[in-house]
């Protein structure tokens, strides 16, 4: 027979998955707005393999974001990433499989496109967002691979 504990913890723990989440409501730092639409959950499926980025904007001069990508119920890639606002401009960070951050400096940003650059990065050396609509975002990098231009892109559908 149960305990009154454990009826408890069973119920509390049943009501937290039945329940929705609500999203953190913090002010965010008026300097990130421009780049507040990837706020959100975003996915593409192309040949197999998923490639998804989840953004947070937990609040103060910093969004959040995790990217991975899967194939066949493997993780072939993770990232952990920001975008930081700071006195010296805005900057995106992404820390590849954990790695040492890199950092991007915004360079442009024009209605719903927002173009970071690091040209002393080896690949790539600009990223690029654009919003296309309220469910389409657009995920780009640029550079050079073996001194040839290269480049890869992303057309992610918002999930959430």
């Amino acid at each position: 027979m149960p305990t009154p504990i454990l009826i408890l913890i069973a119920l509390t723990a049943g009501g937290c998955l039945s329940k929705p989440v609500k999203p953190l409501n913090h002010s965010m730092d008026s300097s990130l707005s421009q780049f507040a639409f990837v706020i959100g959950t975003w996915s593409e499926t192309k040949g197999g393999i998923t490639t998804s980025e989840h953004w947070i904007a937990p609040g103060g001069k910093m969004l959040l974001g995790v990217g991975t990508t899967v194939k066949s119920g493997e993780t072939l890639f993770f990232e952990y990433l920001r975008v930081e606002s700071r006195e010296d401009g805005i900057f995106y960070i992404p820390q590849p499989k954990g790695n040492p951050p890199t950092e991007f400096r915004m360079v442009e940003c024009v209605d719903d496109r927002v173009t970071f650059e690091n040209p002393r990065h080896d690949f790539p050396t600009r990223i690029i967002y654009q919003k296309i609509n309220a469910t389409t975002l657009k995920a780009r990098i640029e550079g050079k691979r073996n001194v040839a231009d290269a480049s890869d892109e992303w057309l992610y559908k918002k999930l959430k």
